[in-house]
């Protein structure tokens, strides 16, 4: 959807243009009802003028001079008194050169999740420069970070600092400055970044920056860090453009939100079984590094959702007349095929080894062991099912 309203003549738009003009002329009982798409469409319609367009590939923006060129990016000082109790004077210790012989410029981000705005800052310690922007909530922490650095270069070559060290907490957006440019996923503003500290050393401007951990009391890093969230509701209006990525990001944030809430609605009344027991705000699928067999993938997620093809679960629904084992004078439950059945004591046998070196003595019910699955039991489970000869 954010793709299609970056491009102005996406034909798309046409039709999604006349389907908002059909519902919102259409009665009230119609309006009333929720059409997400649509809705996201007229939702993001509004800030329209607000996603970055780039009418050629993002890498193309600038010169390939400018992508390649590899500026003076320290990232492993900084680990040196990371975590550690005497961080600050550690942090004067290890930089000591750059404190006394540059401009030190301290840059950051801040974002809360119930805010409907973000922010970010670029300060010295004597505060003679101090920047404070107030960005949509929208954008990430990561485009914060960057356009904190960008801003704080604009600075220094609008004042004409020649000699300046930028002190950040963001290791991953000085690493994407540093390093070659990961194609698509990069944003444009690092590209722009490289661009202009290219050109400054050039007009030779001297600028380092340093990678330090965050929240270890360095006096410089707080005021920073305090002045960003300052920005979240008194600093001045950003007014750029918003990268592409950080609209689909808040997105799916969104309607993963919105999902996660309609499951905790829902699950009160309907899968209780399921929302008791398995169910976690978790969006990755439970067997995405699990590397196992169709048919114990499925016969584990109907064990997870409480509905099975075992006599148990179908003579619930009327489905078979009896609950009971066609082998023996018990209810075919799971536990009763895993742990008891006699029909497959031989399939079970290295089942109760490996669950027993795994987990402990048995018993083990098999509701527990789904609780919290691994690579390991998940293993164990698959091998029994696999080599039985019925469907759960």
């Amino acid at each position: 959807m954010a793709s299609v309203l970056s491009q102005p003549n996406h034909p798309i738009r046409y039709f999604l243009d006349e389907w908002e003009n059909c519902f919102l002329g259409a009665t009230q009982d119609i309006r009333d009802k929720n059409v997400l798409i649509l809705q996201t469409y007229i939702n993001l319609k509004m800030e329209t003028e607000r996603i970055e367009r780039n009418q050629i590939p993002i890498c193309y923006s600038v010169s390939f001079e400018s992508t390649t060129f590899v500026p003076e990016v320290d990232l492993s000082s900084g680990l040196n008194f990371d975590k550690e109790a005497n961080c600050e004077s550690l942090f004067y210790d290890f930089f000591e050169t750059e404190i006394k012989e540059t401009i030190c410029i301290y840059t950051d981000g801040s974002k809360t999740q119930n805010s409907d705005f973000a922010g970010y800052a670029v300060v010295t310690l004597n505060e003679n420069i101090r920047l404070m922007k107030r960005t949509p909530n929208c954008l990430s922490i990561f485009t914060l970070e960057a356009l904190a650095v960008r801003d704080a270069l604009t600075l220094i070559e609008e004042r004409d600092l020649r000699h300046v060290t930028i002190f950040s907490d963001s290791k991953s957006v000085l690493s994407a400055i540093k390093n070659f440019p990961s194609g698509s996923r990069t944003l444009s503003v690092i590209y722009k970044i490289k661009d202009k500290l290219k050109n400054m050393k050039e007009s030779g401007f001297e600028v380092k920056m340093i990678w330090i951990p965050s929240h270890c009391n360095i006096i410089g890093n707080e005021l920073a860090d305090a002045r960003a969230k300052a920005a979240t509701h008194q600093g001045d209006e950003w007014d750029g453009e918003i990268p592409l990525g950080d609209i689909k990001s808040g997105m799916k944030n969104s309607l993963f939100n919105k999902f996660y809430e309609w499951c905790e609605i829902t699950g009160k009344e309907r899968g209780t079984f399921y929302f008791n027991n398995y169910f976690n705000k978790n969006r990755k699928i439970w067997f995405r590094d699990v590397d196992i067999p169709r048919k114990a993938v499925v016969s584990l997620c109907r064990l997870r959702c409480g509905h099975t093809s075992l006599r148990d679960s179908l003579a619930r629904f009327n489905i078979v007349s009896s609950p009971v084992c066609q082998s023996c004078e018990t209810n075919e439950s799971a536990n009763h095929v895993f742990w008891q059945c006699p029909r497959f004591d031989r399939q079970r046998k290295n089942l109760i080894k490996e669950i027993t070196l795994s987990r402990g003595f048995l018993p083990h019910p098999i509701e527990s062991l789904l609780v919290n699955i691994n690579r390991e039991i998940s293993r164990c489970l698959s091998d029994f099912i696999v080599n039985i000869d019925i469907c759960i």
